[in-house]
């Protein structure tokens, strides 16, 4: 496989060719190419390259460079510094349309042509839905990424999550899960810290100031009284500190050794930390 002239040349395609719009500049030895196909008709060549650069070492741990991130369903993200990022929301948006396109393809007599027009249409309104979120959550993630040394998540079930029927659909078109992989495969690059704190660790019902437990609070609350300290939170901000301050304290336990998990970090990714 090569490229030469603007056009991609391959196995089958030795003589003419194949015309392409080239994304980014590579430099390095390809290994392999992989072509795929969209369900509008659009054509993608991933190129694979060994470019023999060294992935960079994490960087020490630090509270000061550290950031705790609650995720949310009516904002996006709170961080631990309280800073809100608003959900966009963009299958909601697009869903009177969506519903439109719908019911129009189902009502097309099968194999005939205005049948594949309309699912055409279609894939186009999902397409762009898909491409507006990705877009949101890339440049969410490099924000984050470039600005912090340490970001702290709480590893969430979605799985689980989604079996509630009156919030399944707006957890699954948040992208949870792409968002905490876009962070790690990034400040992977980066040389910079994942840390994530157990599913269960009740981070949200205990008062960051002083630690008391608020066995009361519900869905339904989101702002609070401590009743120990009579301190008032946020529920996400308070969230988003209690997450950071775990992953803070735990990590340093497991500090002397190359490869480990946080304590109670069950089924969790392994993860390099620094000695």
């Amino acid at each position: 496989m090569k490229i030469e002239n603007g056009k991609l040349f391959q196995p089958k395609f030795t003589k003419e060719g194949i015309a392409i719009v080239i994304d980014r500049k590579f430099k390095g030895e390809i290994k392999s190419t992989t072509i795929s196909r969209t369900a509008t008709g659009k054509y993608f060549v991933s190129v694979l390259v060994e470019n023999a650069k060294e992935v960079p070492k994490p960087v020490k741990i630090r509270e000061e460079t550290a950031v705790g991130i609650d995720l949310g369903l009516k904002s996006f993200i709170v961080t631990s510094s309280g800073v809100k990022f608003d959900h966009p929301k963009h299958l909601q948006k697009s869903l009177s349309h969506l519903k439109y396109l719908s019911r129009q393809h189902s009502r097309k007599k099968k194999g005939g042509k205005n049948k594949n027009r309309s699912r055409h249409t279609l894939a186009l309104c999902h397409e762009k839905i898909a491409n507006q979120r990705k877009d949101y959550l890339h440049k969410l993630s490099t924000n984050l990424v470039k600005n912090h040394d340490t970001l702290c998540f709480e590893s969430l079930k979605i799985e689980n999550m989604t079996k509630n029927r009156k919030l399944a659909q707006a957890i699954q078109s948040s992208g949870w899960g792409i968002f905490v992989e876009m962070c790690k495969y990034k400040a992977k690059w980066s040389g910079k810290n994942i840390l994530q704190i157990p599913t269960f660790e009740p981070s949200t019902k205990i008062c960051s100031n002083c630690g008391h437990k608020n066995d009361t609070l519900t869905l339904e609350d989101r702002d609070w009284l401590c009743a120990h300290c009579l301190c008032s939170h946020d529920r996400d901000i308070n969230a988003a500190i209690n997450i950071k301050n775990y992953s803070i304290k735990n990590c340093g336990m497991r500090s002397r050794r190359k490869f480990g998990e946080l304590p109670a970090l069950v089924g969790a990714e392994n993860q390099k930390l620094p000695v």
